[in-house]
C-alpha cells in the first residue's frame, strides 16, 4: 500500500498501531513529545535498582501481547499468583490453587468468605456479564468481596472497584485467571523498547495542529494520508478540543532493605489502608536490586507523609520501616483512565475522515486494552485507505 500515516504518541497503543501498519508495508512516522518511547510504561535505573514508573506487571498471556511475537524476548520473571491479605488478627493467603496448592487452605477458609459467597462468585464468572457497576454485581459476594477482591482490585484499577464497570472488571479478572503476570528482565520499559524495533520514531517532537492530511509540529509540517492520535488521554483531548476523561492517580514509594529481611514474594494488601499494595519485587525479579539488597515497592492512591507511610508499612510487613533506606517517590497524576458502567469495552477508532484515536482509555485500562486499541486503529486505517 502506497500511503503515509502519522502516529502521534509512542506509548503501547501508538507503537502497536505503527508496528501493524509497518507490517502491512505502510510508511509510518511516529511522533513522540518525550525523549523516550513507552509513555506510562517506563523504568529508571537508580543506584543499581530498577524503579518502574509505578508498580506494574505484565501478563504474558494477553492476546494482543501474544500477537506481537515479543513475549519470549521479554524474559518475564513471574510473581506468585497469590495475595497476602493482612487482617487485624491474621494474614490469609489467597490465589489460584490450580497453580499452587498452598492457596487452598485460606481460599476455602471462612476468613475469605463463606462457601455460598464463593459459589456465587463462580457463577458470576461463568454467566454473561451485565452492564452495571462491579459493586452491584458483587452484592451477593459479601465477605469474599470486601476482604479479598476489593483490596486486591483497588491496586489493579487504582480506584474504588465498586464504582467501575462490571464488564471491564470481568475482562481484567478473566486475564488474571488465564495468565501469570510478572516483570521483564531489565524492567517494564523493555516492553515498549521491543515494540519500537524497526520503527521510525521521532522523539522530542510535539504536535501543535492536526489537519486532515497535514500535521504541524514543533519542528515542521508533515503531509500524510491519515493520522492516528495515540497520546495520553489528556494530550489527545487537548488536541481535539474535547473534555478529557477522568484519570486515576497513584504514587509508588521505593525502599531498599537488606536481602533476606523479608522472604515473601507475594503482593500484600490491607483492608481500609491508604496503601493499596506492597511487594518485595526483587524477591521475584533479582535484577531489580543490587547484590545483598532487596527492593520494596509500595503504592498508594495519594501522597502520604513519611510517618504515615512508615506506620502503614509496619502494619503490612511487621517491620520498622523507619530503618529502611528510602530511595524514591514516583508520582503519576494520570496513571489509569476510569472506566465506569455504560462505557463500551472497545470504542470506535475512526473519529472523522482520516483521523483515528487509540489508547487504553478507548478500551480497557490495561496493556491489553492499549495494544488492542492500537491494532484496531491500524486496521481501520488500512481498510479505509484501501477503499480510498
Amino acid at each position: 500500500m502506497s500511503a503515509t500515516v502519522v502516529v502521534i504518541g509512542a506509548g503501547l497503543a501508538g507503537l502497536n498501531a505503527a508496528r501493524i501498519l509497518h507490517r502491512h508495508n505502510v510508511e509510518v512516522k511516529v511522533l513522540e513529545a518525550g525523549d523516550r518511547v513507552g509513555g506510562r510504561v517506563a523504568t529508571e535505573r537508580f543506584h543499581g535498582y530498577l524503579l518502574d514508573h509505578g508498580f506494574q506487571v505484565i501478563n504474558p498471556q494477553y492476546a494482543e501481547l501474544q500477537d506481537t511475537g515479543i513475549v519470549k524476548d521479554l524474559e518475564i520473571q513471574n510473581i506468585p499468583k497469590g495475595v497476602e491479605v493482612i487482617g487485624e488478627r491474621s494474614t490469609i493467603l489467597v490465589g489460584d490453587f490450580r497453580q499452587d496448592l498452598r492457596f487452598i487452605r485460606d481460599s476455602i477458609s471462612p476468613k475469605s468468605g463463606t462457601i455460598r459467597e464463593k459459589l456465587k462468585f463462580l457463577r458470576y464468572l461463568i454467566r454473561n456479564s451485565e452492564d452495571i457497576s462491579f459493586g452491584a454485581a458483587m452484592q451477593d459476594c459479601g465477605r469474599l468481596y470486601s476482604e479479598v477482591l476489593e483490596p486486591f482490585l483497588t491496586g489493579v484499577v487504582l480506584s474504588d472497584p465498586s464504582e467501575i464497570s462490571n464488564r471491564m472488571a470481568r475482562e481484567l479478572i478473566h486475564w488474571f485467571l488465564r495468565g501469570n503476570p510478572g516483570v521483564p528482565r531489565g524492567g517494564v520499559a523493555r516492553l515498549p523498547e521491543l515494540l519500537a524495533r524497526e520503527l521510525s520514531i521521532q522523539l522530542s517532537t510535539t504536535v501543535r495542529k492536526i489537519e486532515s492530511t497535514r500535521v504541524t509540529t514543533t519542528v515542521g509540517k508533515i503531509d500524510c494520508d491519515a493520522v492516528i492520535i495515540a497520546t495520553d488521554p489528556i494530550s489527545a483531548s487537548l488536541l481535539l478540543g474535547k473534555t478529557p476523561p477522568h484519570m486515576n492517580s497513584s504514587v509508588t514509594y521505593y525502599h531498599a532493605i537488606d536481602e533476606g529481611e523479608i522472604e515473601s514474594s507475594y503482593l500484600r494488601v490491607r483492608k481500609n489502608s491508604p496503601v493499596i499494595n506492597s511487594v518485595v519485587i526483587s524477591n521475584s525479579a533479582k535484577d531489580y536490586a543490587p547484590a545483598g539488597k532487596s527492593l520494596v515497592a509500595t503504592t498508594t492512591l495519594a501522597p502520604l507523609q513519611r510517618d504515615e507511610l512508615n506506620g502503614e508499612l509496619k502494619l503490612i510487613w511487621h517491620r520498622d520501616a523507619r530503618r529502611w533506606e528510602f530511595l524514591k517517590e514516583v508520582r503519576i497524576p494520570y496513571s489509569l483512565p476510569f472506566h465506569g458502567a455504560g462505557q463500551d469495552l472497545v470504542q470506535e477508532s475512526r473519529i472523522s475522515d482520516r483521523l483515528y484515536l487509540a489508547g487504553d482509555w478507548r478500551a480497557t485500562p490495561s496493556q491489553q486494552g492499549a495494544l488492542l486499541s492500537g491494532r484496531k486503529a491500524a486496521l481501520a486505517v488500512i481498510r479505509d485507505l484501501s477503499v480510498a
